[in-house]
């Protein structure tokens, strides 16, 4: 089956994928291709958002690749006789050339899950650029939307990368290393092949992403003042802040606080109360669907979920307002909070809400006056959608430069001047997001 085919059965929107089996990594690991292009064409690129659950690649802004970070590496292709699954999503097995001495087989996904019970994921504990998992994501990646987009195989493409704040000053000499060769990816499975080769190696702040993406969304009267971009992820949340609609320098900052936390808490609570502890796979499904399997009954478990979320929600306002004295800026000062992320989107639980609601509470409680805005289209693409952004800003005048601490001053008097922003209407995402 040839990657064109799998494009070619998927369906063309914007919108978030309906997530399968109460919200797993492996649920939302399709492959999307999006109507037209989204972006205007300049040098072709590839631009990574590297999550805790999935990895998401675009390909010149247009094609969307969305790949499950479960993995197991093996010493040799699998026979075949191992069946493939249905899809993608089925049938990622790739050989990659290049990357060491001899060459590198890795299943992810369905492929990992039924090959292995131990299978490997990104750690929030270590930098990303550095987790061997997120380059082989990366390259194979990079391969399959070669394939799809039917790049002569010797053309080299430009990579912009997303990471963490505090790794993006030293990561591109080290992705220049790790990333530096040419690499032979082949997908047994799919019948296809495809050369990877790394141009140019871009490093941009993932909480500065998700913002750059909501400022072509935003009204005027949310540009002309203070905006917190807050992206809630599986393992993470990213905050920057935007001054005037510019990126305030040195304002980005990640806190390992994140959906996965949510779920901390709901094993925590459901150990102290029915004396099980919880397993993490169970309690993914458990805060999903808010039902708790005890023997062979199902258990109503939602008030349980909703106050993990609430002690989440908590948890990360206490950071948020440790943020706002590390910046120097006064949280009053915020015309609104932009919302994106997995824990942004709905909660597909009756009687429950999304993460973010429980985090505005928890805001309003600080700060009545500040308003929220959900991103509008996929909420877990937004940094992806950012760093489409300023790949194409690099392609033609430059990106955007940021506002420095210097003017902040004259920024905040900006602020304080603009006309009061009218009520955000809220967006209504479908699925749950609390992991990423």
């Amino acid at each position: 089956m040839s990657v064109g085919n799998l494009v070619a059965k998927a369906t063309l929107t914007t919108k978030s994928p309906t997530s399968i089996g109460g919200g797993s990594s492996l649920a939302v690991a399709t492959i999307n291709c999006l109507k037209g292009d989204r972006f205007k064409m300049g040098k072709n690129f590839i631009a990574a958002d590297i999550g805790t659950s999935e990895t998401r690649i675009s390909v010149d802004g247009a094609l969307v690749l969305r790949i499950p970070n479960n993995c197991v590496f093996i010493t040799e292709p699998t026979p075949e006789s191992f069946p493939a699954g249905e899809g993608l999503l089925g049938s990622l097995e790739a050989v990659i050339e290049g990357l060491e001495e001899n060459p590198v087989t890795v299943l992810f996904g369905e492929m990992a899950a039924r090959y292995s019970a131990n299978n490997q994921r990104p750690t929030p504990l270590e930098a990303k650029h550095k987790q061997y998992i997120n380059i082989v994501s990366i390259i194979i990646g990079a391969a399959l939307g070669k394939i799809e987009k039917n790049y002569n195989n010797s053309t080299p493409v430009d990579l912009h990368i997303a990471l963490p704040p505090v790794e993006v000053n030293k990561a591109r000499r080290v992705l220049e290393s790790s990333l530096g060769g040419e690499y032979r990816v082949e997908f047994p499975k799919l019948k296809r092949a495809a050369r990877v080769k790394f141009d140019n190696i871009y490093c941009y702040e993932e909480s500065r992403m998700a913002g750059e993406a909501f400022m072509d969304q935003l009204p005027e009267e949310y540009k002309q003042g203070t905006v917190l971009s807050v992206d809630i992820g599986a393992g993470t949340t990213d905050l920057a802040l935007f001054i005037n609609g510019i990126f305030y320098e040195r304002s980005a900052k990640t806190y390992k606080i994140g959906g996965n936390t949510a779920r901390e808490f709901l094993i925590d609570d459901i150990t102290a109360e029915y004396d099980y502890e919880l397993p993490i796979g169970e309690a993914e499904e458990v805060i999903s669907t808010g039902l708790l399997r005890l023997g062979n009954s199902k258990v109503n478990v939602v008030e349980n979920v909703n106050a993990a979320k609430a002690e989440f929600a908590e948890t990360l306002v206490n950071s948020i307002q440790q943020y706002f004295r590390a910046v120097n800026v006064p949280i009053q000062s915020v015309n609104a909070f932009l919302l994106s992320g997995g824990g942004s989107l709905s909660s597909s639980i009756e009687g429950s809400r999304s993460v973010a609601s429980y985090v505005v509470d928890a805001l309003k409680s600080v700060c009545p006056s500040i308003d929220t805005v959900e991103y509008k289209g996929d909420a877990r693409l937004a940094n992806l959608d950012g760093l489409c952004k300023m790949a194409q800003s690099e392609n033609s005048e430059g990106p955007v430069k940021p506002v420095t601490p210097s003017g902040m001053k004259e920024t905040l008097a900006s602020a304080k001047e603009a006309t009061p922003p009218a009520a955000a209407k809220e967006a209504t995402p479908t699925t749950d997001g609390v992991t990423e």
